[in-house]
């Protein structure tokens, strides 16, 4: 997509409806937390709009995006489609230092508006 706008949403409240959930992949492995949702809009090669949406995943020591595509289930958790090998599996305490530190992360931008 040629000059793609890009933009991150969080919610207030960690976890929320997605932000600061667990994500586990297609082999039930806890790889992470929702960390944001990534909108990318912009024209694709034939002048028409196109918008993109992605999970922005942060795990231990790797943050990446997984297209909206890509996701199964969201409920307590969200669950992928695919396996993601771009992160280790984590334990429940890291799950939860992971959320609180998106917590912090969250009230310290919010402190700035």
């Amino acid at each position: 997509m040629p000059e793609a706008l890009e933009t991150e949403l969080y919610e207030l409240s960690v976890p929320g409806k997605l932000i600061g959930k667990e994500i586990i992949d297609v082999e039930a492995r806890r790889i992470g937390i929702c960390h944001s949702i990534k909108l990318r809009f912009g024209t694709d090669k034939k002048n028409e709009m196109k918008i993109e949406l992605f999970v922005i995943i942060k795990g231990l020591d790797v943050e990446f995006d997984i297209p909206f595509t890509q996701i199964d289930k969201i409920g307590n958790v969200i669950k992928l489609k695919i396996p993601a090998r771009q992160a280790d599996e984590l334990h429940a305490k890291d799950a939860v230092r992971l959320q609180e530190d998106l917590a912090a992360e969250i009230r310290a931008n919010a402190s700035r508006i």
